[in-house]
Order: C-alpha cells, then structure tokens, then sequence
C-alpha cells in the first residue's frame, strides 16, 4: 500500500508548492479577465488600458495573456526560491483579482 506522504509529489519545497498554486490562480485570474472583459465590452463599456484596447482590435488578447502567463511561471519556477520571487507573484496575483473584481463590479452594476 502506498501512503500519500511518500510519494515524491510531497517532496517539493513549500516554495514551489506556492508558486505553482499562484501561477495558477494567475492563469485562471486572467482567463477570467479576458471574459469579463469582453462581457463588459458586449454592453458598451470601453476598454481604458491602450495596450489591451490594441490587443482586443487584433484579437490577441486571450493568446498574449496565455503567452505572458505562461512565461512568468516558468519564469518563476526556474527563479531562485527567494521568498521574493512568491512574493512579488501574490503581489501580481491581487493585482489581477481587483481588475477582475471591477470587471465583475460593473457587469453587476450595469
């Protein structure tokens, strides 16, 4: 019988663990934000930041979004496990959450 503890997915740095569960939540806070997005842009809100704006009139927002995800957290796995490496993903991770909050706020309000 095999005991969850030692299987080597346990093995990990607590570190690691903290970073793979922030470069998720980032993942999903953007999936999230490229949806709501689009839901506040379908009832005539406008997008404010002009890069995104740029990005939504090619129709690359979702792909650059994934791209750049997806490069912070190899990014942040390969980093050293410097504490502010996990640091600096949280302070990224609640930046993403209030602009999906807003989002949210304003389908909502609407």
């Amino acid at each position: 019988m095999i005991r969850v503890a030692e299987l080597p997915l346990w093995e990990a740095t607590r570190e690691q663990w903290l970073r793979s569960t922030l470069a998720v939540a980032l993942l999903l806070l953007n999936l999230a934000d490229v949806l709501s997005t689009r839901t506040v842009l379908a009832m005539g809100g406008t997008e404010v930041n002009p890069l995104s704006r740029w990005l939504i009139d090619q129709g690359l927002l979702a792909p650059v979004k994934v791209l750049i995800v997806g490069f912070v957290a190899v990014a942040a796995h390969a980093a050293s496990t410097r504490r502010q490496v996990s640091a600096a993903l949280g302070a990224v991770v609640a930046i993403y959450a209030g602009v999906v909050a807003s989002n949210v706020l304003q389908i909502l309000g609407a």
